[in-house]
């Protein structure tokens, strides 16, 4: 039997409603090589590039999606306060076996600190 992933442990009952390409995804644990596409958007001015930092989420199943909502982000360990923090959209789906996923955030007057979308087969594998 599999240990829970970060993942089934922060969103409970709530990890089951996810599309099976979605809880695969992130059920995976060690070494993976999965097959797909990315569309990374670099940072949108130097400003944007010196303000990556460690970003918290609270997550949520809505409509067949996990959504990842920012609840809190820290630069060089300092909280940001919550009317700074940027604007950020993350959202998974699943259709069969490919995981789609797009995100983006981005802070007022700077603009895209990071942005990507695509998807990634998740076949089914074997318990580790």
């Amino acid at each position: 039997m599999r240990t829970a992933s970060m993942y089934q442990r922060a969103m409970g009952a709530s990890f089951d409603r996810l599309p099976l390409a979605v809880r695969r995804f992130h059920q995976l644990a060690g070494s993976q090589e999965l097959h797909g596409w990315v569309d990374i958007e670099a940072p949108s001015s130097v400003a944007a590039s010196l303000l990556a930092a460690r970003l918290c989420f609270d997550l949520r199943e809505a409509g067949g999606k996990l959504e990842m909502h920012l609840s809190g982000l820290r630069f060089l360990g300092v909280p940001c306060p919550r009317w700074l923090l940027p604007r950020l959209i993350a959202e998974e789906s699943g259709d069969g076996d490919r995981l789609h996923f797009r995100v983006r955030a981005s802070l007022p007057l700077i603009g895209t600190v990071t942005s990507y979308h695509g998807h990634l087969t998740v076949a089914e594998s074997e318990p580790a």
